[in-house]
């Protein structure tokens, strides 16, 4: 009688263990999940609480925007610089698995309209073939690959 006691005790424990870790485990997935949330949250808040990142945005929404070698060295090619690194800091995210998927469809709208416009591509490509006879690293390499991806996606 008494080793079946012990015994009963230690599969009791045993299960009360089982137990805690998988509310421990529990609680770490939502709180990662809380997280990414909150951090996803701020990214939007910086999008759209930057008035000129957001300004070139609206002229590549509305086709506004017209890229020409005259761009070089303007205000509105800095803009354009600060939106695309914005979005290809978003696409490193998700390309070192940081931001999911359905995370990255937080900005789903806004890529679209970014990467589908014909003047911002034409950029993209002088900056790629840039950077390239330079010998420098693509500013926006990431994006560019989260393009191709992405596009499929839609």
């Amino acid at each position: 009688m008494n080793a079946q006691i012990i015994e009963l005790t230690q599969i009791i424990g045993n299960l009360a263990t089982t137990v805690a870790l998988g509310i421990a485990s529990w609680q770490l997935y939502m709180n990662s999940k809380q997280r990414r949330a909150e951090h996803l949250q701020s990214l939007l808040n910086l999008f759209h609480s930057d008035s000129r990142m957001y300004d070139i945005y609206y002229k590549i929404e509305y086709g506004i925007f017209s890229y020409t070698s005259k761009h070089h060295t303007t205000e509105e090619e800095k803009d354009l610089d600060r939106l695309l690194g914005f979005f290809d800091n978003i696409a490193r995210l998700y390309q070192m698995k940081l931001i999911n998927k359905k995370d990255l469809g937080v900005f789903g709208y806004e890529l679209l309209t970014i990467l589908q416009n014909k003047e911002v591509n034409r950029y993209l490509d002088t900056i790629s073939k840039y950077s390239q006879n330079m010998n420098r690293p693509n500013p926006f390499l990431n994006l560019m690959k989260l393009s191709d991806y992405f596009l499929k996606w839609k």
